[in-house]
């Protein structure tokens, strides 16, 4: 079974009583609390899923009102409990199913590139339909990622699909927390705004990048993150990201978009806690060549501060 995550990026508010919870957290938290024991992530950022699956343990209270300890297992280094040492016995894949079975806890364990003993081995399925069946209920959830999906038809049925989105405005929020720690709450959401679109590795990069003139990581700080960003995403040749800021002042006329626009500002801010019924979808600009429909572009881009790419559909259709 596949699960898109369908919500829209959570908006985190300074100073809230609660943290907000990202939308990669949700997606994940919403799977355990349904009682799915067995999911199955598709993902280079394994560092990034073991922050998310912190955050989610740190949400999720066991009988002990204590956050549920995360366990990680890699082929290299076997089963560990945060830092701590690897588990005696739970090196091998059919090892650490057997402890996680065995287990009288609750948990969370998290399988690093477990795709490959699943697919090889008949003995490693049947032993995940069995785990499958001791976990339920029991508070024990088991998260395999792995770059590639490969999940073999035989416990396909029981393993949901997750795919992870890019991180959302709150996560990029705590990671640059993490990064940083001389930075105010403003400047942070409005680098973190600037790396949307970004893998957490990426964002680091362009952290570095904003770094090396040296000095704090301040507003001047935003054109290096936005250059990092645009090698990034340029790289492909299909995908090219725009960073040219432009005002709605530069647009000439058009009155009718600006008064469009300006009243419907406030209800995109909004997008996440509305209806998705009246939050604005978009806008189809048509023209003759010349008559500013770049521009207008930008300029909505820049009002509702958001990215800006150009797909080259040439390109796309060409099949090269």
């Amino acid at each position: 079974m596949k699960v898109s995550e369908m919500t829209d990026t959570q908006t985190a508010v300074a100073g809230a009583s609660a943290p907000a919870e990202s939308r990669a957290a949700k997606a994940l938290r919403d799977a355990f609390e349904s009682g799915r024991p067995l999911t199955y992530i598709q993902s280079t950022e394994e560092q990034r899923v073991g922050r998310v699956l912190r955050e989610v343990a740190g949400r999720m209270e066991s009988g002990a009102a204590v956050s549920m300890p995360v366990w990680t297992w890699t082929v290299t280094e076997g089963l560990r409990r945060d830092e701590g040492p690897s588990v005696e016995g739970a090196s091998t894949p059919r090892g650490v199913l057997d402890y996680i079975v065995a287990h009288g806890g609750t948990g969370i364990f998290h399988l690093k590139d477990f795709h490959e003993p699943l697919r090889d081995a008949a003995e490693i399925r049947r032993r995940v339909r069995d785990l499958y069946a001791a976990c339920q209920g029991q508070q024990k959830y088991v998260v395999i990622t792995a770059p590639v999906r490969n999940i073999p038809e035989e416990v396909e049925r029981s393993m949901l699909f997750l795919e992870i989105r890019p991180p959302d405005l709150v996560e990029l929020v705590n990671f640059l927390r993490d990064e940083t720690t001389e930075t105010d709450e403003t400047t942070l959401y409005q680098i973190a705004r600037a790396l949307q679109g970004l893998t957490l590795d990426e964002a680091r990069y362009a952290l570095r990048r904003a770094h090396t003139g040296g000095g704090r990581l301040g507003p001047e700080a935003v054109p290096a993150v936005m250059e990092e960003k645009r090698l990034l995403v340029n790289r492909s040749g299909v995908i090219e990201y725009i960073s040219t800021p432009t005002n709605m002042g530069d647009v000439g006329g058009l009155e009718g978009l600006k008064k469009w626009l300006r009243e419907r500002q406030r209800l995109f801010e909004m997008r996440d806690t509305l209806s998705a019924e009246i939050v604005p979808k978009g806008v189809l600009v048509m023209g003759i060549p010349g008559c500013g429909k770049s521009l207008c572009v930008k300029a909505m881009a820049s009002h509702f501060d958001l990215p800006l790419y150009r797909v080259d559909m040439i390109e796309i259709f060409s099949g090269r």
